[in-house]
């Protein structure tokens, strides 16, 4: 039984170690800044500008 025991919490420490390296490194793939560095947000001045321009 203990061995069975120490064998299911091992495995569980594992899975647990895995999943926080998993989101570890997802977080550092998808950065919320890189987001608006590559496609910005637009201003109100920007709308304004396309709107005149129609």
């Amino acid at each position: 039984m203990g061995v069975g025991l120490l064998i299911t919490v091992g495995f569980l420490l594992i899975l647990l170690l895995i999943g926080l390296v998993f989101t570890y490194a997802f977080s550092i793939a998808v950065k919320k800044e890189d987001a608006v560095t590559i496609d910005p947000i637009p201003t109100l001045i920007e709308k304004e500008m396309k709107e005149n321009k129609e």
